[in-house]
């Protein structure tokens, strides 16, 4: 029997040997690609829903607005004053109702009960210095608000978008969110304890990979059927992309923010996505002023200090989804997906104060401070990405072209000159 038995070669021992190990590696280089698909995927739909979230809660910003005009121009009302100094409740309970307001006054309220929870605007009526009447109105927050919201918000087709009060929906369908089930993204609203919740079942976020992993099945068995021919040549290329892919860093060693590299594929991704998904974009370039007369003067290593400084400033100022990364010397690069340049100012005006305001030791005993000068520019009203971090450049040009340490922006494509945003005092 043993004559019926082909002998097998070393060579070719080797070659099945090293098939073997290739079937191994491809198969979990599959199982590690279909986690890392599942995985990515619902980081993307968590993504999508906090920006829708936080869309929708900023859009309440209007509507506190209107409110508090609503009630400064009734506390304005001559037909109120005058019914309030004269006591008149009946004439002020007819001008309360009419306005859809409550009026407080010699200890009780007059006019129409207001729901909670609510959004609500005062003002007053004083008398002197003081206070006669506290005028109140506001806006249930409640299923018509809601419909607000979500019309102004971009979410997945499937995502539903509902309001929370203390963990509870008060309004919108019906559901007990927990992790194992639903991806979603939360955002406060200006009311104690509510929320507004942007929501997606797990099962429909994982059918939206569905493509992506039969595709990625076809490629892996094409692999193998490959391998079979290519072991022994096919062995090299791998280790050494593996080899390449371990040694790639996305840190800055300095000071711990995204490196480049990583700056370059996160903004590239995060336009894609904001193209896809018809949302926003901001890219604020960040320089520190005169940073070389902090090098000359204090040394290098005062310069990394600075450096590492301002690096954990920006870390400890955004959310989850921001990317904070080096750009490159004494620069540095926010990248802030669904950010409109309006909240775009508001983040970097608020790491403008906290960089001005932060003391860093020098070796001479000193304490000194830096300060730091900010451009940005909005996709998609710039585009491609080129224009975008060129944009970004200009403002930050003319940030330091009017006396550094302030923020600057153009509000559209075509404008002479970013709009400035603080004039350092």
């Amino acid at each position: 029997m043993s004559g019926l038995i082909p002998h097998t070669s070393p060579v070719t021992r080797t070659g099945l040997a090293a098939l073997a190990v290739l079937a191994a590696l491809v198969a979990a280089i599959v199982v590690t690609l279909d986690r890392q698909a599942v995985g990515t995927n619902r980081q993307e739909a968590a993504s999508q829903l906090e920006s829708g979230a936080q869309l929708a809660a900023s859009g309440v910003g209007n509507l506190r607005a209107d409110l508090r005009l609503r009630a400064s121009r009734l506390a304005s009302s001559a037909a109120l004053q005058r019914a309030v100094m004269d006591g008149d409740r009946s004439a002020v309970a007819r001008i309360a109702h009419a306005n859809h307001a409550s009026v407080a006054m010699g200890g009780a309220a007059i006019g129409v009960p207001l729901q909670q929870p609510r959004l609500s605007a005062h003002a007053v009526i004083l008398s002197g210095t003081a206070v006669v009447a506290r005028i109140t109105v506001g806006r249930a927050v409640d299923a018509e608000l809601l419909a607000v919201l979500r019309g102004a918000t971009v979410l997945p087709p499937k995502a539903k978008l509902v309001l929370m009060e203390h963990g509870r929906v008060i309004a919108g369908p019906r559901l007990v969110l927990d992790r194992a089930s639903y991806a979603f993204g939360s955002a406060p609203l200006p009311v104690k304890g509510v929320n507004v919740v942007a929501t997606e079942s797990l099962a429909d976020v994982s059918a939206r990979t569905g493509p992506y992993l039969r595709n990625t099945l076809v490629a892996a068995i094409l692999t193998l059927l490959l391998a079979g021919a290519l072991t022994v040549r096919l062995t090299r290329p791998l280790d050494r992309m593996v080899g390449d892919l371990s040694e790639r860093a996305e840190r800055d060693e300095l000071t711990g923010l995204a490196n480049r590299r990583t700056l370059d594929e996160r903004l590239g991704e995060e336009v894609d996505r904001a193209r896809r998904y018809d949302t926003h974009v901001t890219l604020v370039l960040i320089d520190i002023d005169d940073f070389k007369r902090v090098n000359d003067r204090h040394g290098h290593q005062c310069g990394d200090d600075v450096l590492r400084v301002v690096g954990a400033v920006l870390s400890q100022s955004l959310r989850e989804l921001d990317l904070a990364a080096r750009y490159g010397g004494e620069e540095f690069a926010l990248v802030l997906p669904g950010t409109v340049v309006e909240g775009a100012r508001r983040v970097a005006e608020k790491i403008r104060v906290a960089v001005a305001a932060v003391e860093i030791p020098a070796p001479s005993s000193e304490r000194i401070r830096v300060t730091a000068s900010f451009g940005m520019a909005e996709f998609p009203a710039f585009q491609p990405v080129a224009e975008l971090i060129a944009e970004a450049d200009r403002c930050l040009y003319e940030a330091k072209r009017h006396g550094k340490n302030r923020v600057m922006a153009t509000d559209a494509p075509g404008e002479q000159a970013g709009r400035l945003v603080h004039a350092a005092s």
